[in-house]
């Protein structure tokens, strides 16, 4: 998919050369078969290029579309007078926000949905990936495509291919941005699936994909993330000390994320939160910036429930530095606010 845009700019490069109009016409196929593959990809490159769109945009895009989504879906963009607004320079960006609206139809997410239980591996992955960026958009809440999507994704969450394994778990996390109040209605399926990417032992990318979303349901879920939110942080806290950084990232900071549920479990999270005091600490010095950087975030929001207002407001003096002399800064500014709270610390800290 990353090729798409330079296999696009080699076929203009080579389209105004072409004397013939058969063989103009052999390249246009190539878009199109693209388009069967990639749909996204190549109207989002082809809407990129520079304004006005010149004729030979407009031909390809044309192209790409009725391939994609059928002549009829074509003809009807044309009717509507998208070309016109595409090609003026004072209209184009209102066609490219219009131009959405007028091909994610019923119609093209059935054939979507078709794409991603093709026994061919393309069709597979592409519509996969597709589903998984659009249900992002409202218009799958709109048009009461929820129910099939989501359907499809659990499905998918459990296919042999890993890659859409890892689609799956991004869909259902993006279901949030689209329809945040059928996620509460679907919150156990959903959070047992992806309890299920996160935390069954499978490849990293599945379980920090299947991680990351979880932290942003979570996020958003609040308090009302119901009694799994205490298996979460079980699970998680096993990730602290992982040989990939990837999961060690996401591992602090859904741990971070679920502080904002814990209202009704406090003292749950406070245990928690004790016996993993030590390897935050550690962790705050971590030869990775981006998991040091997790981790200092996470232990600022984790504070508050040991009564460490000094440590949390030295994070917060410090979370914007990853410099070597201001981690150094931070350490001693909080060894220096745990030594007078040293009866809190667990054993082997001090030891330390």
């Amino acid at each position: 998919m990353a090729k798409v845009p330079d296999i696009l700019g080699t076929i203009f490069i080579r389209m105004p050369t072409m004397q013939e109009r058969s063989m103009r016409g052999f390249l246009l196929e190539g878009v199109g078969i693209l388009a069967v593959l990639y749909l996204e990809a190549v109207i989002t490159s082809l809407l990129a290029k520079p304004l006005p769109m010149d004729r030979l945009s407009m031909e390809t895009l044309a192209c790409a579309i009725s391939k994609g989504l059928g002549e009829r879906e074509a003809a009807e963009l044309c009717i509507a007078g998208t070309w016109p607004l595409l090609e003026s320079p004072q209209t184009h960006q209102l066609a490219r926000a219009l131009l959405p609206l007028g091909i994610i139809t019923p119609q093209f997410i059935g054939q979507v949905l078709k794409w991603a239980s093709s026994p061919t591996e393309n069709l597979h992955v592409t519509g996969t990936a597709f589903i998984s960026q659009l249900v992002c958009d409202p218009v799958i809440e709109e048009q009461k495509l929820l129910k099939a999507v989501l359907f499809l994704l659990h499905q998918r969450a459990r296919d042999p291919n890993n890659l859409v394994q890892q689609m799956a778990a991004r869909g259902l996390g993006n279901i949030m941005y689209s329809a945040p109040e059928q996620l509460k209605k679907h919150q156990k399926a959903i959070l047992e699936t992806l309890f299920q990417a996160s935390f069954v032992p499978s490849r990293a990318e599945i379980m920090e994909e299947g991680m990351w979303a979880l932290t942003c349901i979570f996020k958003h879920l609040g308090t009302d993330a119901g009694s799994l939110v205490e298996d979460a942080v079980v699970h998680v806290r096993s990730f602290f000390n992982h040989d990939n950084d990837g999961l060690c990232a996401v591992a602090f900071s859904f741990f971070g994320a679920l502080a904002g549920c814990m209202r009704k479990r406090q003292a749950f999270y406070k245990r928690q939160v004790r016996q993993s005091l030590e390897t935050l600490l550690l962790h705050l010095e971590d030869p990775n910036p981006q998991v040091a950087k997790e981790c200092r975030t996470t232990l600022g929001l984790c504070c508050p429930y040991l009564s460490l207002r000094r440590v949390q407001a030295a994070l917060a003096f410090h979370i914007q530095g990853s410099e070597q002399g201001k981690q150094e800064q931070l350490l001693r500014d909080i060894c220096r606010h745990l030594a007078s709270l040293w009866n809190m610390l667990p054993p082997g800290v001090v030891d330390r």
